[in-house]
């Protein structure tokens, strides 16, 4: 009996030493780092590494058991949104509407790229924890506007108003004669002409800035069309082959991928223009006509005009006889003579009449003055002579 109750006694004992000994295990001990755990700081949306655009919607959130004192969401290190509960409360949401077009806070247009979003928590033990991530704006730039063409001549000169990106790469430009739309050139200014053929034109422009996709590039969509007519007529060619002007497209959309990348070349210089768009070189202008000889001056006959009229000098000489003047009978002497005291107009033979008008007044006067004898009185009178 005594053997068989001898394990029995070796195993009450080990089950009364196993507590005693398991007492003396150390138990691990908590870090730092999972005392300070009190309070989490996490950004519930978007998620990192997202590519946004337009109006996106940040949402944080902040977790304590001790309560949420504090949440907030600051962009590229500038808060823009804070949420301070009046009440204890254990979890805690923050929201803000972000314009990734424009810098935070501000009117001004953001480039695209990058941006550190952060969301920061505070317990009521003060105790803090943000979580931060990168997330990619990416905006396409706007469509430009007041897009107007002028054709002079030839030439169809287009303008726009300057696009407000500030990574601006520059603009596309795309016509269409009557087979669809066809890019024109690149530029980097506002304005683009061009010499074209007689025809009917539409025009319409893209502007194109930076991006974070893999072609570096983002087009707007296209602007307002803006027409050309141009009516003059085609200039000469200068290769001989009678084609001038510009040539007709085929069928085109907004530029894609493939028409935006390296927007400008590797050298940064506006790229060539299209295979298949020449542009109509610009007309010769035509020779001047000859200017006609000088003619002589000659002067007017006014001795035909009427009295009253004379104005100038005669152009004649006064010794020349007018041919077609009726022969008058009188010397050519007598009539320098006459010419040099009257003048050799009308008022000469006013003149004459007066002089003959103050003759027969003179006449008349005379003739009173002498007593003409009548037959009678002659009569005695002969008689007392012969007496």
């Amino acid at each position: 009996m005594r053997r068989a109750f001898a394990p029995l006694a070796v195993v009450a004992c080990l089950l009364v030493a196993l507590p005693a000994h398991a007492q003396q295990i150390p138990q691990p001990q908590q870090t730092p780092q999972q005392e300070q755990k009190l309070v989490t700081a996490e950004l519930v949306r978007p998620v990192a590494a997202d590519v946004l655009s337009g109006v996106v919607v940040l949402k944080g959130r902040g977790s304590s058991p001790a309560g949420v004192k504090k949440v907030a969401i600051s962009i590229d290190g500038k808060t823009v949104a804070v949420v301070e509960p009046e009440e204890l409360q254990q979890k805690v949401m923050v929201t803000y509407e972000w314009d990734t077009y424009l810098i935070p806070g501000t009117s001004k247009i953001a480039p695209n790229g990058e941006h550190t979003i952060t969301v920061e928590a505070v317990s009521t033990g003060d105790q803090t924890d943000q979580q931060s991530i990168q997330l990619v704006a990416d905006n396409a730039p706007v469509v430009p506007s007041r897009v107007r063409a002028v054709v002079r001549g030839t030439t169809a000169s287009l303008s726009w108003a300057p696009n407000p990106e500030p990574d601006l790469l520059g603009y596309i430009v795309e016509r269409n004669s009557g087979k669809g739309f066809r890019e024109s050139a690149r530029t980097r200014r506002p304005k683009y002409s061009e010499e074209l053929a007689p025809g009917r034109y539409s025009y319409r422009v893209f502007a194109v800035r930076g991006s974070t996709n893999s072609d570096g590039a983002a087009a707007s969509a296209p602007s307002q069309l803006a027409g050309a007519v141009v009516t003059a007529p085609p200039p000469p060619s200068r290769t001989g082959s009678g084609k001038t002007g510009a040539a007709g497209g085929g069928a085109g959309g907004p530029p894609g991928v493939s028409s935006i990348r390296n927007f400008f070349g590797p050298s940064g210089n506006a790229a060539p223009r299209a295979p298949g768009l020449p542009s109509a070189p610009r007309p010769k202008e035509p020779p001047k006509p000859p200017k006609p000889p000088k003619v002589a001056d000659v002067p007017e006959d006014n001795r035909r005009e009427e009295w009253g009229k004379y104005k100038r000098t005669l152009p004649y000489d006064l010794d020349e006889v007018d041919e077609q003047a009726e022969p008058s009978g009188v010397p050519a002497s007598v009539t320098r003579v006459l010419d040099s005291i009257v003048p050799p107009d009308g008022a000469r033979w006013v003149l004459l009449g007066g002089v003959l008008l103050v003759i027969a007044v003179v006449v008349a006067v005379m003739a009173r003055r002498i007593k003409v004898p009548k037959p009678a009185e002659r009569d005695q009178a002969a008689e007392a002579s012969t007496a």
